[in-house]
């Protein structure tokens, strides 16, 4: 659906489904040459590997990279083209994002506008810096981002790191080494599944991911200047990591305790509620 003055590829990577995307895929291939797809006989995904950044990135030969992941689904036939007006007028950019719709799968709701209701005050323009970990990165998302190809070279070459968020690792580097612009067109859906890499009901599964957040954190507070309030975000994330966990074991004293720590600190966190309920609840059967 997109409407644009310049070419585009359209490069795919099936990981192995097992449903029928992969017939879908062929049937869309014969009829566009500029799709250009690799099809896996085995999941990557499943090996540690991560298919976009070894699989697609690699191979694209365009001067910006646009992603759009297979949860996800744009709806502005202008999305591409206007994000490429923002980096022909400004030379400065290496990333463009825009606002988007947030879709709740399981409950079948939306939320038009997600920044923009998010972040009442936020204007077109540059993305401030000054809280990259509670507010900056909470600006982006993947599927409305528009990057400049060496910029991605140069993330993915260099310090990309394993077991660790990729996309945040992407924006997180670009927030400290060069300018992201917002711009307020609703150009996407991000859907939420109830089951998925970043939204799971997996225990287990949350607890690392939220480890491989602080983890990331870690590495910027000990290689980058970065603002005081990201240092007090970081031990924030820490405390609650550790009470989800006491929580997650039912030891009442701990949540507790360190509950009211975080209070008394002035990290105050709608989470501490919720983990108190779970430290409380009796077992069922």
């Amino acid at each position: 659906m997109q409407q644009t003055s310049f070419e585009i590829e359209i490069l795919i990577h099936d990981d192995a489904s097992t449903d029928r995307t992969a017939d879908i895929i062929r049937t869309y291939e014969k009829k566009d040459k500029r799709i250009k797809t690799i099809y896996q006989s085995e999941n990557q995904y499943s090996k540690g590997i991560r298919p976009i950044s070894l699989f697609n990135f690699n191979r694209a030969k365009g001067k910006y990279i646009t992603i759009c992941e297979g949860d996800d689904y744009w709806t502005d036939p202008k999305k591409l083209q206007k994000q490429v007006d923002v980096f022909n007028q400004d030379q400065s950019v290496a990333c463009v994002v825009t606002d988007f719709t947030k879709k709740n799968q399981e409950k079948n709701t939306f939320q038009n506008a997600f920044i923009s209701n998010q972040f009442k005050n936020i204007k077109e323009g540059y993305i401030d810096t000054n809280k990259i970990f509670s507010t900056s990165l909470k600006k982006t998302r993947t599927t409305t981002s528009m990057i400049e190809k060496t910029w991605i070279d140069k993330i993915v070459n260099g310090q990309y790191m394993k077991n660790m968020p990729g996309d945040t690792q992407i924006f997180g580097h670009l927030f400290l080494h060069a300018k992201i612009y917002f711009l307020k067109s609703d150009t996407g859906v991000y859907r939420v599944l109830p089951e998925s890499a970043s939204h799971t009901k997996s225990f287990i599964k949350k607890q690392l991911y939220l480890k491989s957040y602080i983890d990331y954190m870690g590495y910027l507070l000990s290689n980058y200047k970065l603002s005081y309030r990201d240092h007090r975000y970081f031990e924030k994330t820490k405390l609650l990591y550790i009470i989800r966990q006491k929580a997650h074991e039912k030891n009442r004293f701990k949540v507790i305790l360190l509950s009211t720590k975080l209070i008394l600190l002035g990290h105050i966190s709608r989470l501490i509620i919720p983990q108190i309920k779970l430290a409380f609840k009796k077992n069922e059967g």
